[in-house]
């Protein structure tokens, strides 16, 4: 689980105001002081940073004569976040516009640790619905070393209807995930353990290729975008695939 801290700086927040916010949460409505005091941070400071978190939305003032705060709560939060996203996916295609031609040539972005890999699995979620991703690798080792995000990403691919073609070795992980194709909108196929040992998974979508390695002190990734490699790794999955299908489970 994300700490509280690290969550909030991603939203925008610094240290400082992220303590603000979590002592104000705690507190419910306070005074600056009392605030402050909580936090381990100076008056004077608190004082300026406290306005700053009202002008983000993150803390509102409570009527009345005495100055207090009130922290918003994390749900509302929540819910302004999603309103955003939902008004900013809408825009995409309009944005996109405006992208720069330079922009489409091939390219390769590498992803290191944990945080950067799952970054890698975001990108396939800007897919537009109803897509297909194709997927090649551990099922199993993305359950294991990706658990508690697995569940989230799956979850937002299939309310997207972005749908999924699998191959993935016939172990438990493997069958245990092949479980569950209908409610995550897969079809999987297997191919034998013995041919496929690697922890790692590579997913086709749209013009670019997902490659990472899941393995225990290895955790790099890397997004290739080109149309015509991207066609030729495709074309290699659906090779596969055809073998796949004539195998015995």
């Amino acid at each position: 689980m994300t700490n509280p801290k690290t969550l909030l700086k991603s939203f925008g927040l610094t240290e400082k105001e992220a303590t603000l916010y979590l002592a104000n949460l705690e507190l419910g409505d306070s005074s600056p002081a009392d605030i402050a005091k909580r936090a381990q941070i100076n008056r004077s400071t608190a004082y300026v940073l406290l306005d700053g978190l009202v002008e983000k939305g993150f803390v509102s003032q409570v009527a009345g004569k005495k100055k207090l705060y009130q922290a918003e709560h994390p749900k509302k939060l929540l819910m302004r976040y999603r309103g955003q996203l939902a008004d900013f996916e809408q825009s995409l295609p309009w944005l996109m516009s405006f992208v720069n031609s330079k922009d489409e040539q091939p390219s390769i972005r590498f992803f290191t640790d944990l945080k950067g890999i799952k970054q890698a699995y975001e990108e396939s979620l800007l897919l537009p619905p109803k897509s297909e991703l194709l997927a090649f690798g551990s099922a199993q080792a993305t359950e294991t070393v990706l658990k508690g995000f697995i569940e989230s990403y799956l979850k937002r691919r299939v309310e997207r209807g972005i749908r999924v073609r699998a191959i993935t070795p016939s172990d438990t992980g493997g069958r245990a995930v092949k479980n569950r194709d209908k409610k995550e909108l897969r079809e999987t196929r297997f191919v034998d353990p013995k041919l496929f040992t690697q922890k790692t998974e590579i997913n086709i979508y749209g013009h670019k290729v997902m490659v990472v390695s899941l393995q225990h002190g290895e955790l790099i990734g890397l997004i290739i975008e080109s149309p015509t490699l991207t066609e030729s790794f495709r074309q290699m999955f659906d090779i596969i695939w055809t073998i796949a299908e004539k195998t015995k489970n």
